[in-house]
């Protein structure tokens, strides 16, 4: 286990890089998230070749015109599509895993009677 004076996992951010790098390689979008005790650590990657999305710091942008295109309206358009499709499966598979996770936490919490919140800020039974 890493030690909890840490504001983050060295461990995680190894893998996350990991990850992130075989998303790049294979020019596909993520939206992952880790864990150990203690951490957590998350990475949402919108920025394929196929999407017209990217962030410029922690803002989101949109290239939109047709203009940023070689290929034009036909190009831009093509992106557009497919960026929304992206988006589209993130937020569908999203909600579901996310849904899924919170009934497992509440059921788990109430069968142990965990505590998220304690005085030292750690999950205690």
């Amino acid at each position: 286990m890493e030690n909890n004076n840490e504001k983050f996992s060295p461990k995680l951010k190894e893998a996350m890089a990991e990850i992130n790098a075989i998303l790049v390689k294979h020019d596909i979008a993520g939206a992952i998230v880790l864990h150990e005790v203690g951490f957590s650590e998350f990475l949402f990657k919108i920025d394929p070749t196929y999407s017209c999305c990217f962030f410029e710091g922690n803002m989101l942008r949109v290239k939109a015109k047709a203009a940023d295109y070689a290929g034009g309206a036909s190009e831009r358009n093509q992106k557009i599509a497919d960026t929304s499709n992206m988006l589209h499966h993130l937020s569908e598979t999203g909600s579901h895993i996310r849904e899924t996770i919170v009934e497992l936490s509440k059921k788990v919490d109430a069968l142990c009677e965990t505590d998220h919140f304690g005085s030292s800020g750690e999950t205690k039974r």
